[in-house]
């Protein structure tokens, strides 16, 4: 779902291959003086509780490489 008034876009996965009962966020976009700060939320609720700790570091890394990968395109460093 998209607002254009606080620029940001909310997603809720209906199929993911990870072992998880709802996986779900939010990216903003939001100017801070001459940059742009991205912020994003991610929530989720693993199948077996024992495995959310493993599950929230692979989304954290997945997180991390998306936004360094934003970040190189906005950049203009892209292969």
């Amino acid at each position: 779902e998209f607002s254009a008034q606080t620029w940001s876009y909310s997603y809720q996965h209906v199929k993911t291959p990870m072992p998880v009962k709802r996986s779900s966020g939010k990216f903003q976009v939001a100017p801070r003086g001459n940059n742009t700060i991205v912020r994003v939320e991610a929530h989720l609720d693993a199948d077996a509780p024992e495995m959310e700790p493993k599950l929230v570091k692979m989304m954290r890394g997945g997180l991390r490489q998306t936004l360094e990968n934003l970040q190189a395109c906005v950049e203009g460093r892209t292969e």
